[in-house]
């Protein structure tokens, strides 16, 4: 009888450990989820911001995201502040346009740029690029180009 009572207690708190490590699940599951859904939102306000902001200084934004370490957990990745312009900066600086910017993150399996509209992402790449070696050369090709059409609109 002993025996019979102490294999019952062993089963019922294997039964009540189980039905505890499955409730824990689902509140983890609830808890990813809003996270994920927050990050989604703070990454297309970042990214807005990024692309609405004329004097946007990609340095000053790089040092503040390191003192502020904030992470963006989307469902296949978890990236911080940090790497997010980091990523940012190095499509910029290999791409040529706005394509091949999103290209770049596609590329690498970064699926989240997928969430960001044209003219966000538009904004983002002008933005990035024009702090880039390509694009101060872009501005001196327009200058250039510039220069050359006037004095002949001049003479005529």
């Amino acid at each position: 009888m002993k025996t019979i009572n102490f294999i019952n207690k062993v089963l019922l708190s294997f039964v009540m450990v189980g039905l505890s490590a499955q409730a824990q699940t689902k509140d983890t599951g609830i808890e990813t989820k809003q996270m994920v859904e927050n990050s989604l939102e703070l990454f297309k306000q970042l990214s807005n911001d990024i692309a609405l902001d004329e004097e946007f200084n990609y340095r000053k934004e790089l040092k503040a995201s390191r003192a502020e370490q904030t992470m963006f957990y989307f469902r296949d990745i978890k990236v911080s502040k940090t790497q997010l312009l980091r990523y940012f900066k190095r499509a910029a600086r290999s791409s040529d346009n706005s394509i091949q910017f999103k290209t770049y993150f596609l590329e690498r399996q970064l699926y989240f740029i997928n969430k960001l509209d044209r003219k966000t992402l538009s904004g983002v790449y002008d933005a990035m690029r024009s702090k880039t070696l390509n694009g101060y050369l872009d501005i001196l090709a327009v200058f250039a180009a510039t220069d050359q059409i006037m004095p002949t609109m001049v003479r005529s």
